[in-house]
């Protein structure tokens, strides 16, 4: 856990400034079992594109292993509460029920993101629920994937 708050701090170092910046944890979600991530808009607005850069872990039940995600998004809204869509492509070691692969898992996946974001205006405390479908995946099982995070705004 001290890794993630570390990494947490890492990541949060590569935001310029001059950008809309989150820094959050996220349970879930294209970083499958637990990812810090960075968010970032391409311009000063609090909405429009952005993208996001993460390092997680892959489920430990499956032995120890590194995810990263990586994706573009959109935050469409008014004041604190925003729509997220966004596409993710996470790669590392996989959870062995998404890759099935008997070699490490590794691999990558593409997932979907469509959520609830509340983002304060200027500085603070963020949250966001997300559904992440992978619809390349043969598995229905792939399509109810859920995410959960929470981080600051800066």
């Amino acid at each position: 856990m001290k890794w993630l708050l570390f990494m947490s701090l890492g990541l949060a170092g590569i935001a310029s400034y001059g950008q809309r910046n989150t820094v959050y944890v996220e349970a879930l979600g294209p970083g499958y079992f637990l990812s810090a991530n960075i968010d970032k808009r391409f311009d000063q607005s609090n909405y429009g594109f952005g993208y996001r850069l993460g390092i997680g872990l892959s489920n430990p039940s499956d032995g120890p292993g590194i995810i990263v995600p990586a994706g573009l998004n959109y935050l469409a809204g008014t004041g604190k509460h925003h729509f997220l869509v966004g596409l993710t492509a996470s790669l590392g070691k996989l959870p062995d029920w998404v890759t099935r692969h008997e070699t490490g898992g590794f691999g990558a996946t593409l997932s979907g993101e469509m959520g609830y974001r509340y983002a304060p205006t200027d500085r603070g405390l963020m949250f966001q629920l997300t559904w992440n479908p992978q619809p390349l995946s043969p598995d229905i099982g792939r399509l109810t994937w859920f995410g959960a995070a929470l981080g600051y705004v800066f």
